[in-house]
This record gives structure tokens, C-alpha cells and sequence, in this order.
């Protein structure tokens, strides 16, 4: 599992692009950004996620990745239930 943060102050969803596992470079579905819990009394218990989670589908070996945002107070992150390089992961902010 991969969790990478991200500001999403601003913005309404994201579209990832990374590596496949096989090598080729693969775009995200738009996934829409949930609001935190602002009742919240800390951070830690702000985070929201949807219930759904969003896809990117690799065209050449039709790998499914299911995306998830977390949004809270401060901060946000996607999970991505894979194996692959975080570092290679960029989060577009729309």
C-alpha cells in the first residue's frame, strides 16, 4: 500500500499519473476530494474519506488500481492499494 500527502486547499479533485508495475505511465480517473471533519477536535480525527474509491487502469496490461482520498484539517493523502514507486506518483490538483 502506497499513502502519499498532498495540500488539497483550494481544489476540488486530483488525477494521478505513476508507473505501472509493467512500465507504462498510467492517468487516474478525476477523484473528487472529500471535505474534512471540521468538528473534529484534533487533526488526527479529521480525516474523511468517500466511500468509493476512484480508478486508473493500465492500457497496456489492464492493471486496476482503486484510489482512495483522505482529507483532514491540514492535510490530505491518496492510498493506492499497490506496489509502486511513491516517489514516481504525481498528484494534479484540480
Amino acid at each position: 500500500m502506497i499513502a502519499k500527502t498532498f495540500h488539497p486547499f483550494g481544489f476540488s479533485s486530483v488525477i494521478l499519473n505513476f508507473k505501472c508495475i509493467c512500465g507504462n505511465l498510467v492517468e487516474s480517473e478525476e477523484g473528487l476530494i472529500p471535505s474534512p471533519n471540521l468538528a473534529a477536535d484534533n487533526n488526527a480525527d479529521s480525516y474523511n474519506c468517500d466511500e468509493y474509491p476512484f480508478f486508473a487502469v493500465c492500457d497496456n496490461c489492464d492493471e486496476n488500481y482503486e484510489i482512495y482520498i483522505y482529507s483532514g484539517m491540514y492535510d490530505a493523502y491518496i492510498q493506492i492499494e499497490a506496489d509502486i514507486n511513491e516517489d514516481l506518483i504525481v498528484i494534479n490538483t484540480i
